[in-house]
């Protein structure tokens, strides 16, 4: 893209005030022959942007990036001297007379719309904003009582007042006193002084980090002008937009928040700490058994991520919850009805079914995916016609399923009747269907995942009638949540990993216990038998002491038990234990197995331990251990036997590990998403031993829309799926492979330098490519592909631009082909 400075002569500023302000988002091209478009870039703050390097940024340029996917446009861009009001000025003019193609940030009106050209859609909202100080308290988002008889500075250039300002007032019960100012500046500087107490602008224009905006009105589309008459451009430009609308309808408020509005954290009003101040303990009930979520830990804690998430909202407001557990639905429905709690914990947001008569909902600070939970036994998977439907009792209303509905108190009970064969199937968030599936013995249990569509999104209810200023500040807290907290919530929650009771031990390990029982009985019978043999009191003592040994030994009650006679160099495994390991019970000189088995180590170490290893066992199995062990003293003092257990904490390790790669991982083609890529990429840029060498590889499936529009999305699904199976084959393993969004991948080559290497490589990737989707779809299937060798580029931007350039050249050229840039 070029720059060009050029000079018009001015025509009358009135012109000027037809142009609003100036947005847009980033990408690549997309499906028509290359054409150069010829853009006015009036220098904007946060609109239309160049940076002492010559980089482009704003929102305008960004969404002509995102635009130029789907018209395969290059654009010129048209800069020049003078202040913002004579650049607008002649750009329009340039506009009007052919001399540009396409201008941003124009408003619509009748007389702009006779000499210009407009596409249906516009890109783009700016609103009228009041804005206060920072750190003025008194004033909030909504809190309109508070607004009642505000100052505020208005520009005004004829002396007259904003009546869009007093029409807002009005129809919202408070009244405005209007402070007249003949610039911006001036506004400020009357905030500033104390004089008034907001101002009027534009959330478009805000960027002083003094200012906080407590309102918007008057929303205001802007749109692209086209010159009269050029329908290649306007017709490309409404066919891209209306795609864009349809396949990123959150474009324009990414963008937004990108250039404008931010994020001011959390504010609380001076009337919203009063009430904190004396508002009493808040009682929130909560149904348990709905693990992660909410549920009662094996000691005895009330734990979960709704828990969780409300403690959060007491450590940043000051409020105070008590916690009122449920085991049972109908107590929990009449707690609620009879209004012995003031809100409830963990509610599903679907107005419909939860019981909105009795509670109003806060914002959704959880959403969680749905699973299909099934008996092994149960055929036709694909009917359910008839089949009995397992369902929480929270879910109370009318269930069109074909087939019986069973309801049970939580999740917890609707899997265990599907287990027990009382219910053909049930569905639970993916959450708690892994949580209960890796806690018990479900193995005749089938799960399949659901549309991603199809997911469960979790509020707090207030009990009616509602306490509107807690459902505000807690919406305001929730509103802010970090995603990395409910992250680090849903890890804290993602297993129990509490000590087994002595009940729970039992059950789980009968013979065992029966063994342990009898050993003991014979302990105490021997003690006994030397109490009255006072002859052998040598022997008595040794037997009292053993008797110790086997009391600690009864107290660890947990899996995998042993003991260790430190003076012998005897180790002693249960049978259990032997098994587990792969070796026999009775062990001399253990030590001389240490180096190959470092378990042995640590189970014959006369310290007392609480570790967790990974081991290599006898047995040959690799396996994570949790190693508990206690020292047993005889009368001198002295070690005499280690005793202790091993605890298997394998599935823990490997629940945790899952949802880890599952949070990088692209959810339809398995290959590392957007944000991860991003983060590996700048991490091997960064590496300061990389000597200059790597590759950045972006492509693009070629006319993937129309694989979309005439083979359907399933089979799109597919060529995505095929696509990221070919590169992870045809890329070595500690290469990155990643999905940047839609049909657009990335790779990153470590450790090469040769760039016919890189070529190569791609070469290969182009030919599978058409091999199997020609075999399995009947259309051939190309790739575009633009690559970068990083050298000594550590910048990710910067690189991806370079590959992204030679992208541009490939599909230029008539695509399906690699072009290197070194």
């Amino acid at each position: 893209m070029s720059d060009r400075k050029r000079r018009y002569k001015m025509v009358s500023p009135f012109v000027v005030l037809f142009c609003l302000l100036l947005f847009s988002f980033t990408a690549g091209a997309a499906e028509s022959g290359t054409r150069v478009v010829r853009v006015g870039y009036p220098i904007q703050q946060g609109f239309t942007e160049i940076d002492e390097n010559g980089n482009y940024s704003g929102y305008t340029y960004d969404y002509l990036q995102e635009i130029a996917r789907y018209t395969n446009w290059e654009y010129e861009f048209f800069t020049m001297e003078g202040t913002l009001d004579e650049q607008l000025s002649e750009m329009l003019t340039m506009l009007i007379n052919g001399d540009l193609d396409l201008m941003g940030a124009m408003n619509y009106t009748d007389g702009l719309a006779a000499i210009l050209d407009y596409p249906e859609y516009s890109y783009g909202t700016a609103h009228k904003t009041l804005s206060v100080l920072k750190d003025n308290l008194e004033y909030t988002e909504f809190d309109y009582e508070s607004f009642d008889n505000i100052r505020v500075a208005v520009v005004s250039f004829d002396g007259r007042e904003d009546e869009k300002l007093n029409s807002f007032a009005k129809m919202n019960g408070f009244h405005v006193n209007q402070v007249l100012c003949s610039t911006g500046e001036e506004s400020l500087e009357q905030l500033q002084a104390g004089n008034v107490d907001a101002m009027l602008g534009m959330d478009v224009a805000l960027r002083n980090s003094e200012l906080r905006v407590i309102s918007r009105f008057d929303s205001r589309p802007f749109y692209f002008g086209v010159t009269k008459g050029n329908q290649e451009v306007a017709g490309a430009l409404n066919k891209a937009m209306e795609i864009i609308i349809t396949t990123n309808p959150y474009l324009s408020a990414e963008l937004n928040k990108k250039y404008f509005t931010g994020d001011e954290g959390l504010v609380l009003s001076n009337s919203e700490l009063e009430y904190i101040g004396r508002k009493k303990t808040i009682r929130a009930g909560v149904m348990l058994g709905r693990a992660p979520l909410q549920y009662q830990a094996k000691n005895g804690e009330i734990r979960g991520i709704s828990i969780e998430v409300l403690k959060y909202i007491e450590e940043q407001t000051g409020l105070t919850y008590e916690i009122v557990p449920f085991h049972n639905w109908e107590e929990y429905s009449r707690a609620v009805e009879e209004g012995t709690v003031d809100m409830v914990i963990g509610i599903v947001d679907d107005y419909e079914g939860t019981g909105s008569d009795s509670c109003a909902l806060t914002l959704p600070y959880l959403s969680v995916p749905l699973q299909l939970i099934m008996n092994d036994k149960v055929e036709k998977l694909a009917d359910m016609s008839g089949k009995r439907l397992a369902l929480q009792k929270s879910l109370l209303k009318e269930q069109n399923t074909g087939g019986e509905v069973l309801y049970y108190d939580n999740i917890e009970g609707c899997m265990e009747a599907v287990h027990e064969g009382d219910a053909d199937y049930c569905y639970g968030n993916s959450y708690a269907v892994q949580y209960y599936m890796a806690g018990h013995d479900y193995k005749n249990l089938l799960t399949f995942a659901q549309s991603e569509n199809w997911s469960q999104k979790y509020c707090f209810g207030i009990r009616r009638p509602v306490d509107i200023m807690l459902l505000s500040i807690m919406n305001k807290v929730i509103r802010v949540l970090p995603e990395e907290r409910i992250n680090r919530f849903l890890y804290e929650n993602a297993y129990d990993a509490g000590e087994l009771t002595f009940s729970e031990y039992v059950m789980r390990n009968p013979e065992q216990s029966v063994l342990y029982l009898a050993l003991f009985l014979l302990v105490v019978v021997t003690a006994v038998f030397i109490t009255v043999e006072i002859a052998r009191r040598r022997n008595m003592a040794r037997k009292a002491l053993e008797n110790q040994r086997y009391e600690q030994l009864s107290e660890l009650s947990n899996e995998f038990l042993y003991e260790y006679n430190i003076r012998e160099g005897t180790l002693n495994l249960t049978e259990q234990t032997a098994g587990f390991l792969g070796c026999e019970r009775k062990i001399q000189n253990p030590e001389t197995m240490e180096q190959k088995y470092p378990v042995f180590g640590y189970m014959i170490s006369q310290k007392e331990n609480n570790t967790e290893h990974e081991c290599l066992l006898p047995g040959g199995n690799v396996r994570w251990l949790k190693v508990i062990s206690k020292m047993v003293l005889d009368t001198t003092g002295r070690p005499w036997y280690a005793v202790g257990k091993l605890i298997d904490i394998q599935m823990e390790r490997e629940i945790k590990t899952q949802l880890e790669a599952k949070a990088q991982r692209d959810s339809l083609t398995g290959v590392y998403n957007s944000a991860t890529s991003h983060q590996l990429i700048r991490q091997v840029l960064a590496e300061e031993d990389r000597n200059g060498t790597g590759a950045m590889i972006i492509m693009d499936i070629d006319y993937f829309k129309q694989i979309n529009d005439y083979l359907g999305h399933y089979t799109g699904d597919q060529v995505l799926e095929e696509t990221a199976e070919i590169l992870q084959a045809c890329f070595r393993t500690d290469d990155i492979v990643g999905r940047l969004g839609g049909d657009e991948f990335v790779v990153f080559m470590k450790a090469v330098s040769d760039p016919e290497i890189v070529k190569q490589r791609c070469c290969e990737v182009l030919d599978r490519v058409k091999d199997v989707t020609m075999e399995k779809h009947g259309k051939e299937v190309t790739l575009s592909i633009g690559a970068a060798m990083a050298g000594g580029e550590t910048d990710y931007d910067v690189l991806y631009r370079k590959a992204d350039q030679a992208l541009y050249q490939i599909k230029k050229h008539g695509r399906s082909g690699v072009l290197v840039m070194e």
